[in-house]
Order: structure tokens, then C-alpha cells, then sequence
């Protein structure tokens, strides 16, 4: 009777600890495959991550156009000013060129014959030398032919008062970039320089 007992006992120890490893193998297995479940979640999120939105894409496009459309304007604003600040600074070296030219027609009656006037300015005295305005007429006005070879310069004003020369010009010229959409395809420059011929 004691060794049948002793047999049962140890029976029964032996059924608890299969059970026992039953049980732990669930609980690896369960953890196995709760552990799968959130890598294959961890993978599904990367590529949700990674797939490009069409939404996205469509809502750049015209904020890329729109910034393209302001760089360009500025550029071609930007280019169309300096055109013009050029093209208003040779004007003036021009006509101060022919200007200076012009005021070397000497009136030589008034120089020879006659004292040089005397002409206060601020502080100091300068003396004139007469000029010829009909010679300083023709003269200016042949420097500036010759010097418009690439835009028409239309003398607006010439004056002449023996001592002093002034001149008023005016010039078309052609923008680097047309704009269509206000007509505007030149522009004109309007520039007044004066000289006066006294000794040195």
C-alpha cells in the first residue's frame, strides 16, 4: 500500500510539473506573438511614415509657383531700374561733355576789346570768359549728334547768356525687360546740366 501511495504521489508531482511547463510554454508563446504583433505594428507605422501624402504635394506646388513668380518680377524690376539710373547717368555725362565743348567758343570781340566781368560766388571772385553763343550753339549741338550713335537725344531747351551755358535734354530708350501688362516697353530720361566758362 505504501509504495502504490508513494507511486500516486509521485504521479501526481509529475502531471503538475508538465502541466506547469504547458503553461509556461503558452505564456512564451503568447509573448512571442504579442511580441510579432507589435513589430508588424512598428513596420506598418514606418511605412505610413514614409509614404508620401498626394495631399501634401498638391498644396507645395503653388506655393513654389508663387515664389517663383515674385523672384522673377524682382529680378526683372531690379534690371529695369538700374537700366535707367544708367542710361540717366550717361545722358548727363554727355551733355556735360558737350557743354564744356561749347563753352570754348570764345567771343573774341568782348575778350580782346572789353574787361572780364567780375562774378561773385559765396566767398570768392571768379572771372568769366565771354562766350560766342551762336558758335556755342552750333558746337553743342554737333557734340550731341555725334554722341547719340545709340538712342535719339532731343536738345529740349539750349540757353546762352554770354557767360554761362545750360542745356536741357530728354532721351527714349528701350527697356531691358518689356512689361506687356502695363504697356510699358521704354522709358525717358529728362536732364538739365549748366557751365560756366571763368579763368583758372
Amino acid at each position: 500500500m505504501r509504495k502504490l501511495h508513494s507511486k500516486a504521489i509521485k504521479g501526481q508531482g509529475n502531471q503538475s510539473k508538465a502541466n506547469q511547463s504547458k503553461a509556461n510554454q503558452g505564456k512564451v508563446n503568447q509573448s512571442k506573438a504579442n511580441q510579432g504583433k507589435a513589430n508588424q505594428s512598428k513596420a506598418n507605422q514606418s511605412l505610413i511614415k514614409r509614404e508620401p501624402r498626394s495631399d501634401d504635394e498638391g498644396s507645395i506646388t503653388p506655393l513654389i509657383v508663387l515664389y517663383f513668380i515674385v523672384i522673377m518680377s524682382s529680378i526683372f524690376f531690379i534690371a529695369n531700374v538700374a537700366s535707367m539710373y544708367i542710361a540717366r547717368r550717361e545722358l548727363i555725362t554727355m551733355a556735360e561733355a558737350a557743354l564744356s565743348k561749347a563753352a570754348q567758343e570764345l567771343d573774341e570781340s568782348r575778350y580782346y576789346y572789353s574787361l572780364p566781368s567780375i562774378v561773385s560766388a559765396g566767398y570768392s571772385q571768379e572771372r568769366t570768359i565771354p562766350i560766342n553763343c551762336n558758335d556755342a550753339s552750333t558746337t553743342f549741338s554737333r557734340e550731341i549728334a555725334a554722341m547719340s550713335f545709340q538712342a535719339e537725344i532731343e536738345i529740349s531747351k539750349f540757353e546762352c547768356d554770354g557767360e554761362n551755358l545750360s542745356a536741357s535734354l530728354s532721351e527714349s530708350s528701350r527697356l531691358p525687360f518689356e512689361l506687356p501688362i502695363f504697356n510699358t516697353r521704354e522709358f525717358t530720361n529728362h536732364v538739365r546740366v549748366s557751365v560756366r566758362s571763368i579763368y583758372l
